[in-house]
């Protein structure tokens, strides 16, 4: 066994037996690494094993998408992109294989990936209640370890290798509907003028039935003029977003067929790797060689310059193929070119997604300066090109935690803009049941609602007056707080940090905060404990170490501590904090104590010295400042400001009236 070592910024890369890889990160590393080993790499068979010790009280975080707890430890998980419909917790693989992950003891933590988009199997003291054991099942990898000491200066360091994640465009942070399937055309709208006699929505995703025979970049009947559509749609100043899957019909009489001819999935033998799905007997783009991508990008933008405004990619583990050459031969491997070099399915099967993201945000790119890719399936570095939704989840109250987990898990593994399928895609979902759905999400990035086939109604408008009210108001909040959002998710695409954080995130030396799988923060400024059960107006709320206040009321509050929230939304400010919230100009200032922080309104906010300075002149129509008042008990003042400014006097504020509701 041949291994070499190198080191670059904090990153320790381990290449195991030359290999060659097939997602090539830019590692700069050339010195050698003399550092301690604390691993062992062994052969084992035609596999590899890398081993390295648990310790009692050590957690695990990270490896992408997984239905289960945050921390990782005393599981097991396979790294294979599956179509997992209708998942539920434990089940594994889902969509998603991010082999990156992080080790935290004492507040001290350490990153690990390994770059080979096969299987590989991950145990986290299951086996052995004292090790960690990764078996890649190929006899070559690189293994990559990367130093802390904090979760975020891991991920900063891991998303310096893969790629620091894309920027949104503004409006994704909208409100966003969509149904399996909305056709014909004058249905689709007249449902989307039900939504807007009530409700905010900022796009409208159309799935499979618009095409023509379920082909790639085709119009059906149903839409008989798209363009009128689309014109239609922005009228109402509402976005429009279409599905596209991987897939070419083998059909000599379809140009896209005749023209993909040389792009496509083989067999080693040279025939056609075809499929069955939607529209038939189909292939495969092979995405893997640079001309395919490029052939397809070119597709992408020429369907983006006249239909729609981004590209939501599904069904890319690839599906229905989800185990092509794991349990089957199909009567001959299956390859893939990269570059002058074949490389059997097997061992890069998990990178089929990036690829394709790759090849269709360089197409959106050229057609629009804010591309939009929305991605079921995924491998690391696709934080680079697409969005990621947690795929065809089951509605449920034990869906609501769930979907925490998931979306704080993505975002602690690179991918931090995500979101879920908002009343869940399969199953029942009674409107109390969706109400959760939307408080729950309420700051997630993406944020659809999206049902299957066969499935109830779960259009807002359908519901009874009494919950049509409580979530216009919770979709409002949302609208009310995308101004923070997109924040930090500017803040994610410069240094990869996340915007949903699971609390262990910012406080990694609180225990407690490991096993808290119900709330979150929302960069570091905002923690959100959502209502999770029908009926309930109460609920504990744990405050790690710091000093914070109620959002709405100013209370002022000392953790660590588990307090009592009577609120519909308990949200609590972190003191230190400043940032603008509001619909559309004029905008509102939220200052917490001594705060800088690069907004995405007004630049750079500072509160020093009895005073707020912001970079920008911005239109300001209220402050709120936090102060802990003579009491300490907290206030939350108010000041009418009515106008642009780039300075505001603290002494200004304090003669304001306090406690005031937003």
């Amino acid at each position: 066994m041949k291994i070499s070592r190198t080191l670059w910024n904090g990153i320790h890369k381990v290449s195991i037996n030359d290999y060659i890889p097939v997602v090539d990160y830019k590692f700069s590393g050339k010195s050698p690494d003399n550092s301690q080993e604390f691993y062992m790499v062994e052969e084992i068979g035609e596999s590899l094993r890398i081993t390295m010790s648990l310790a009692v009280r050590e957690h695990v975080l990270g490896l992408g998408e997984r239905a289960y707890d945050i921390d990782r430890r005393m599981g097991k998980f396979k790294s294979w992109n599956s179509d997992a419909f209708a998942y539920e917790y434990r089940k594994d693989p889902l969509y998603v294989s991010i082999p990156f992950f992080m080790t935290v003891l004492k507040g001290s933590a350490r990153g690990y990936f390994v770059n080979f988009p096969g299987l590989i199997d991950f145990d986290f003291g299951v086996e052995n209640y004292d090790k960690i054991t990764i078996t890649v099942h190929s006899l070559s990898a690189d293994f990559y370890i990367i130093d802390g000491p904090s979760i975020e200066s891991v991920i900063e360091r891991y998303t310096d290798l893969t790629g620091k994640p894309f920027l949104p465009p503004r409006w994704s942070l909208e409100h966003q509907i969509s149904r399996y399937s909305y056709y014909p055309q004058e249905k689709a709208l007249e449902i989307l003028d039900e939504y807007l006699k009530e409700f905010r929505v900022g796009a409208l995703y159309l799935d499979i039935d618009y095409q023509d025979s379920y082909n790639t970049f085709t119009w059906g009947s149903c839409f008989p003029d798209p363009e009128k559509f689309r014109k239609d749609l922005e009228d109402r100043d509402v976005k429009l977003v279409t599905i596209i899957d991987p897939y070419v019909k083998v059909d000599q009489n379809l140009p896209l067929f005749k023209e993909s001819i040389g792009f496509l999935c083989q067999r080693e033998s040279g025939e056609l790797y075809v499929e069955r799905s939607w529209p038939g007997l189909v292939a495969f783009p092979d995405f893997y060689d640079a001309r395919t991508r490029k052939w397809w990008s070119t597709h992408v933008s020429r369907w983006l310059r006249t239909s729609g405004d981004g590209i939501w990619i599904d069904m890319n583990e690839p599906s229905p193929s989800a185990n092509w050459n794991l349990d089957r031969d199909h009567g001959g491997m299956l390859i893939h070119r990269i570059g002058d070099r074949i490389v059997p399915h097997s061992e890069a099967a998990n990178a089929f997604p990036y690829f394709e993201a790759m090849a269709t945000f360089a197409g959106a790119k050229e057609a629009m300066e804010e591309p939009f890719v929305l991605s079921r399936s995924g491998y690391s570095g696709i934080q680079s090109f697409a969005a990621i939704w947690t795929g065809d989840n089951t509605s449920g109250t034990k869906d609501l935690k769930l979907q925490i987990s998931l979306i704080a898990s993505l975002s602690l593994s690179g991918l931090p803009v995500s979101g879920c399928d908002l009343g869940g895609f399969i199953g029942k979902s009674d409107p109390d049941l969706v109400e959760l759905y939307y408080r729950m999400a309420l700051f997630f990035p993406f944020y659809r609602n999206h049902k299957a086939k066969g499935e109830n109604d779960q259009e807002l408008f359908r519901f009874p007056e009494k919950i049509r009210d409580s979530l216009r108001k919770c979709i409002d909040l949302r609208y009310y707080f995308i101004p923070y959002i997109y924040s930090i998710e500017m803040e994610s695409h410069l240094s990869g940090h996340p915007v949903i954080r699971p609390l262990c995130y910012e406080f990694a030396d609180d225990e407690d905060t490991y096993i808290i799988d119900d709330q979150y923060m929302i960069g570091k400024s905002l923690m959100y404990a959502p209502l999770l059960e029908s009926g309930k107006t109460q609920r504990t709320v744990y405050l790690p170490d710091g000093e914070w206040f109620n959002f709405w009321s100013g209370i002022y509050h000392s953790g660590p501590a588990y307090i009592t929230s009577n609120d519909e939304y308990p949200l609590y400010i972190r003191n230190g904090s400043a940032f603008t919230v509001g619909f559309e100009p004029p905008f509102d200032l939220v200052v917490a104590g001594n705060a800088e922080f690069h907004d995405s309104v007004a630049g750079k906010i500072r509160h020093r010295n009895g005073s707020i300075d912001l970079e920008r002149s911005t239109e300001i129509s209220k402050v709120f400042y936090y102060s802990f008042g003579e009491d300490q008990k907290g206030i939350r003042h108010e000041k009418e400001i009515g106008e642009t400014v780039d300075r505001i006097s603290i002494d200004d504020i304090l003669r304001g009236k306090p406690g005031t509701t937003i």
